[in-house]
């Protein structure tokens, strides 16, 4: 590919997002289309100069000096873009973000831009997305996110253990009302890939658009952008299991500390679970410690966690033998991430979520990114 000169500016604006972080956002034709409705050649220029992704927060003052501007030259080029989702100011720094997560959820979030613009962003995603993009979310041994596994059955699970006295241990990462508990700050936000397909006349029949939530400093961001509504911790918990029940899939940041952002998401709009059912790549999304377990004898077959499955990972084995006694639901190992979505949406109560290994992630973002970073593939 050959750069031009006046797409000089966004190049190095997308190195610069790149740099110390796992998730590249790869240098063609469309995606320098795509930075260019968002951002100014000038704009672009200014961005470039950040260290790094998230991490290199900035003061105006500090910023003029690297831009070798005022600070009310650097204000009128960056707030217009915080306001729109597309830089992040926070406590009266800015910081430059990444493509995932980052611009693409904050730009939706937000929504603060022109229907027009959002519209045809969104359509450059999808073809950036087709182009081979989203094959970042497999680039690295160690993936960037990891399935949450559902409260209810992880909590039925810790019931059992205890009166089993089992010997293994849940940890905190793995209950949904510890984990959350480990933040200080919780909001619900626009579900960003919900919000982007609307956009473009496809709406989700699972859900609808306000489920994902922003914690600790995700949320004090959202918050005071006005993207966001403040939520206590029981309400956050409620926002969770009500996800459950409706099919989404509680995915995260592949750490055990307290994550800036909790997705919600739905297979037919996530690019995470999309990624995985189309690539069945274990490296697209660590899957959690849990398993699910039917008990055959409350099974009814009914089929609600065939259809409710967001992975595509059970069927329903209808018998082939004379006397039927193989008439059973199944569950492919390879495609079962351990969400809980089946054991929360079970009528009968017949399936139990067992836990089967004990791998801990990263223990901080920090970690995550220098593991993944050292364990790229391509």
């Amino acid at each position: 590919m050959k750069i031009k000169d006046e797409d000089m500016p966004y190049v190095e604006m997308i190195r610069a997002m790149n740099r110390n972080y796992p998730i590249k956002f790869p240098i063609s034709k469309k995606t320098l289309d795509l930075v260019k409705i968002v951002y100014s050649p000038e704009q672009a220029r200014v961005l470039s100069l950040f260290n790094k992704p998230f991490f290199d927060q900035i003061s105006p003052k500090e910023l003029a000096k690297r831009a070798g501007k005022t600070k009310e030259e650097i204000k009128a080029l960056l707030d217009p873009l915080a306001a729109k989702g597309v830089v992040m100011k926070i406590f009266g720094t800015y910081a430059l973000l990444p493509i995932v997560p980052g611009l693409f959820e904050f730009y939706y979030i937000s929504s603060k831009d022109t229907q027009e613009n959002l519209i045809k962003v969104g359509k450059m995603f999808d073809e950036a997305a087709e182009e081979g993009f989203l094959n970042e979310l497999i680039a690295s041994k160690t993936p960037f996110f990891r399935t949450l596994p559902s409260s209810k059955p992880v909590e039925k699970t810790l019931a059992i253990n205890e009166s089993i006295k089992a010997q293994q241990e849940v940890l905190p990462f793995e209950i949904v009302k510890d984990y959350v508990k480990l933040a200080r700050n919780w909001a619900v936000v626009n579900c960003a890939c919900r919000t982007h397909k609307a956009l473009l006349g496809d709406s989700c029949e699972r859900t609808h658009s306000t489920n994902c939530m922003a914690l600790d400093v995700g949320a004090d961001w959202v918050v005071q952008s006005g993207w966001g509504k403040q939520l206590t911790y029981e309400e956050a918990l409620e926002l969770l299991v009500q996800s459950e029940k409706e099919g989404l899939v509680h995915t995260i940041m592949n750490t055990s500390s307290v994550p800036i952002l909790i997705c919600n998401c739905c297979p037919c709009h996530c690019g995470i679970l999309n990624t995985i059912i189309k690539t069945r790549n274990p490296r697209a999304c660590v899957k959690s410690n849990f398993y699910p377990k039917i008990d055959p004898e409350k099974c009814k077959r009914c089929d609600k966690c065939v259809k409710i499955c967001p992975t595509q990972a059970m069927f329903h084995h209808y018998p082939v033998k004379d006397d039927l006694t193989d008439d059973f639901i199944e569950i492919i190992e390879e495609q079962c991430i351990g969400c809980g979505v089946c054991a929360s949406n079970c009528p009968q109560d017949s399936i139990t979520m067992i836990k089967i290994r004990d791998n801990v992630p990263p223990s901080n973002i920090f970690e995550l990114f220098q593991k993944s970073e050292a364990d790229r593939i391509f």
